[in-house]
């Protein structure tokens, strides 16, 4: 009888024992820094077996597999086991997508439907998705993590982010725009902001269909661009300045007939080179920042200058930033005709002052003599803007406002009939504009101003092509 009670008195010791190693090896939900230990462990056990491998500059599919299937049978040899299924899943794709992809933030990078990503330091992940933004539930375990990913971001660019450079511009291998900040200037942490680039390029049927322009202004802008007027876009971060570039650079018409009849040689330079043309005889340039040692700097004016010697029909600039402005408007009024740009201001009036200013800093001109310039050369402004509905909760990207830049003085006057007295007195540096669109953000509706440019019209007959009057008339 003792016998028996002392065997029942050990299996209960010992089923007890065996519970709490059980009890020891599961992992739940919210057992963060069980998982953090867990984490560190199998990394450094990644770093022991693969060593070679993780040297290589590039990673195949194969290789992603085989350490993905490595994690997995560790879990099981280690007898950890995880209470939740999805909980076990995203453990293991952190720490794959940690060593071939972005961490957190790929799953965010691989989602169409989103837009744009914000990683905010210590604060955390943002993200757009169909208009509307959101605080991810994901988060990077420390601040390593996220240097880690800017490196792998900047190391295919040759680029670097440190304490000396600590604001830098990329891009990830699909063409997407990236921007790092880095402490000091970055206080809560390094940030990493993603503007998705979209594989399947708009044309402006599709601004239609969206909402963003009428069936008026699509056809408006199609014939302005084969007719080779010289066109600004212009619009605040975000609002879709190059992608609408994109869309007009589609419209410039081509052949593909081999006896070249009808073919244009375009020329685009880009600070990133985002813009997908199909037209076949185009040469597209990229600007390149410095190296290491301070040199091999080729900047946009640099490029401009090039390409006024390689007898260019028309010349597409990504964005003026800086005093390649004054360049763009010596190409313009030395018969650059169809030439397109764009550039960053909040309406299409402010354009011609942001315009002006980037002119002077090239110190040749001052701000009155390139904004008169400006009206003597452009003939439209198209502005975009990323502006926030209430009613939806979302933003929206609309074209805003086209508007013919008529000239300046008493010649940009009398383009737009105006009454003007022959007593008064007219400003000879006033740059003429009208507005032929606009979207009313109160009525949420786009409204045609009902005015002709009869000087644009001229410069289409000039190439067989006309405006229909359906185009100017207003639908109430």
């Amino acid at each position: 009888m003792k016998n028996i009670l002392v065997k029942n008195s050990y299996r209960h010791y010992s089923d007890k024992i065996n519970k709490n190693e059980n009890e020891q090896f599961k992992i739940y939900p919210d057992q963060i820094d069980k998982k953090n230990e867990l984490d560190t462990e199998i990394r450094n056990a990644i770093n022991t077996e693969f060593f070679d491998m993780l040297r290589q500059e590039k990673f195949g599919e194969h290789d992603q597999n085989i350490v993905e299937e490595y994690v997995k049978n560790y879990l099981k040899t280690k007898r950890y086991f995880f209470v939740d299924k999805k909980d076990e899943e995203a453990f293991i794709y952190q720490i794959v997508n940690d060593i071939f992809g972005f961490g957190v933030i790929q799953k965010y990078i691989l989602d169409p439907s989103i837009q744009e990503i914000f990683v905010e330091g210590r604060k955390g992940i943002f993200y757009e998705q169909n208009g509307a933004r959101y605080k991810s539930p994901l988060t990077f375990k420390s601040e390593t993590a996220i240097r880690s990913v800017i490196s792998k971001i900047l190391a295919p660019i040759n680029r670097k982010a440190d304490e000396s450079t600590p604001i830098v511009d990329a891009r990830l291998p699909d063409g997407s725009r990236v921007a790092i900040t880095l402490p000091p200037v970055a206080l809560n942490g390094p940030t990493i902001n993603i503007r998705k680039f979209k594989e399947d390029k708009f044309i402006l049927e599709d601004y239609v269909k969206l909402g963003s322009m009428t069936e008026q202004m699509k056809q408006f802008l199609q014939l302005s661009v084969q007719a080779g007027l010289n066109i600004l876009i212009a619009g605040g971060t975000g609002s879709g300045k190059t992608t609408l570039l994109n869309a007009l650079c589609n419209e410039i018409p081509y052949s593909n007939d081999n006896d070249g009849k009808g073919m244009e040689r375009i020329i685009t330079i880009e600070d990133s080179a985002e813009l997908k043309i199909p037209q076949p005889f185009v040469a597209s340039w990229e600007t390149k920042s410095k190296n290491a040692e301070g040199y091999g700097e080729v900047d946009s004016s640099s490029l401009l200058k090039h390409a006024l010697r390689n007898a260019p029909d028309r010349i597409i600039l990504g964005e003026m930033r800086d005093k390649v402005a004054f360049d763009v408007l010596q190409a313009v009024n030395t018969g650059h005709d169809g030439t397109m740009s764009t550039i960053h201001c909040e309406n299409a009036k402010g354009a011609i002052s942001r315009f002006a200013d980037l002119v002077a800093s090239s110190g040749i001109l001052t701000p009155i003599e390139a904004a008169k310039q400006f009206g003597d050369s452009f003939h439209l402004i198209v502005f975009t803007e990323k502006y926030f509905d209430k009613d939806d909760n979302r933003f929206y990207r609309k074209v805003t406002q086209i508007t013919y830049v008529a000239g300046s003085g008493a010649s940009g006057a009398s383009k737009l009939n105006l009454n003007i007295k022959e007593h008064d007195k007219i400003d000879p540096n006033k740059v003429f504009l009208q507005d032929l669109y606009v979207f009313n953000k109160i009525r949420k509706k786009f409204i045609c101003k009902g005015f002709f440019p009869r000087e644009l019209e001229n410069k289409l007959l000039e190439k067989g092509l006309h405006y229909p009057e359906s185009l100017f008339k207003v639908v109430k």
